[in-house]
C-alpha cells in the first residue's frame, strides 16, 4: 500500500501493507524504523493520514528511537503524530536495556524506543 522513499537525506523507513477479506474489516499495518536523531516524521504521518479513512483498524509498530520514558523533543513529536492520526500508543515498559561498561555495578539507562500504536473501529 505504501513505503518510504529514498531521499538525499535520512528519513524514517517504513513499509505499509493492507489486509482484508470479504468477512473481516480491513487492517492497515505499518512497520517503521526511525534512525536515531532523524526527524521527518511528516512523511510517515502524511502517508498514514492519506490511508486513514480507508481502514477500520490500524497497527503501527517499530523502532522509533524516541524514548517515551523521558521528556524530549523526539518523544513529543512522536506522541503528537499519533494523536493527530487518532492512534493510541499501547503502554509498554522499557524496550531497550543497555549494558554500561563504566565499571562494577554501573547500569545503563533503560528506554522505551519500540512502539506500538493502534486504532480499532468497530
Amino acid at each position: 500500500v505504501g513505503a518510504s522513499t529514498t531521499l538525499s537525506y535520512p528519513t524514517p523507513e517504513y513499509l505499509i501493507i493492507g489486509i482484508w477479506s470479504e468477512v473481516l474489516p480491513k487492517v492497515l499495518i505499518a512497520s517503521v524504523y526511525r534512525p536515531p536523531k532523524i526527524g521527518h516524521l511528516q512523511f510517515l504521518e502524511n502517508q498514514l493520514a492519506s490511508l486513514r479513512l480507508d481502514y477500520s483498524n490500524i497497527v503501527v509498530v517499530g523502532d522509533f528511537n524516541a524514548n517515551l520514558l523521558a521528556p524530549s523533543f523526539d518523544a513529543s513529536q512522536l506522541r503528537e503524530m499519533f494523536e493527530v492520526l487518532d492512534l493510541s500508543i499501547i503502554a509498554l515498559a522499557a524496550t531497550h536495556h543497555p549494558i554500561s561498561l563504566a565499571g562494577p555495578g554501573a547500569t545503563g539507562r533503560d528506554s522505551w524506543l519500540d512502539v506500538c500504536a493502534v486504532a480499532v473501529k468497530s
